[in-house]
Parts: structure tokens; sequence; C-alpha cells
């Protein structure tokens, strides 16, 4: 049954309230709770990345965590500006989803054989949608130089 969510200042509509395993729960449109995460302080889900940990008290970060937060950072950064979804993406790599998804949320031991997997993956990603943009006419001509650095210091 649909009814109405109050809350302190607010009134939706189109919320349902519904009970699974004996608990009454509420369904509310995805635009709705992404507005409550926003007045929460809280990204949205699919912004989420994993936390880097903390410094030791010798001032150096614990290298294992560090590792494997990076390289899911990296991975979740490259992907998503490729639009890739993890699917896609494990397919691409010849792996399993559950395998990509772990190393995503840097729960994983990721090998060097599995990250090579998945940057080809990402490379061969990156050239196709790089094609796509040449032949839809945007950014047709990729600077390929890099900056220099040599006129400010003179």
């Amino acid at each position: 049954m649909w009814k109405y969510l109050r809350l302190p200042g607010r009134i939706w509509q189109g919320c349902r309230w519904s009970c699974v395993a004996g608990q009454r729960l509420t369904l509310l449109p995805e635009a709705e709770y992404l507005k409550l995460l926003e007045q929460a302080g809280r990204p949205a889900p699919e912004l989420q990345m994993p936390l880097v940990p903390a410094k030791l008290p010798s001032g150096n970060y614990p290298a294992r965590e560090y590792l494997r937060a990076s390289i899911a950072r990296e991975i979740i950064r490259v992907r998503r500006r490729l639009g890739l979804s993890q699917a896609e993406l494990a397919r691409r790599a010849g792996m399993a989803i559950a395998h990509l998804n772990r190393l995503e949320r840097a729960k994983g031991n990721p090998t060097a054989a599995t990250v090579a997997k998945i940057d080809a993956a990402l490379k061969v990603a990156e050239k196709a949608a790089l094609s796509k943009k040449k032949e839809k006419g945007i950014g047709a001509t990729p600077v390929t130089a890099k900056p220099s650095l040599r006129g400010i210091s003179e």
C-alpha cells in the first residue's frame, strides 16, 4: 500500500510500506533517497570509494591496505570514466564478477597477473572510446605532447 512518508519538515508522496522478515521497511523513489544522502552529507553509493587507511604512529601507511585501496580506487575511477559496469569489465578482463567486486572494495589480494588483465581490458576499452569520439568528431585531435616546464625557470 502506498502512503505518505512524514519526516520533520518533509512529506514524500509515493512511498511504499512493506514488511520483510517481520520488519517494516519503507521504499521510496531513488531521487528522494539521493536527496536524503546529500542532506546527511554522504556521497551517493556510486560515488563512494574505498577509504585509504589511516597513517601509523610512525607516519607511514600500512603497505598492504594502502596498496589494495589505491588499486581499487584507480580501477573504479577509470572504469566509471569509460562508462563500464563491473560485469562488463570483468567479462573483458576474463575474470569473475565477484573477484572484481572484491578488488574494487579493497578486500582481495590482487596478483600482478590480475592487475595486468584488468589494465589491458581498460586500455582496450579506452581505445574503443577514443575511436568512437573520433567518429563523432569529438576530440578528433587528441593532445599527445606533454606539458613542458622549460620556460618557467629561465
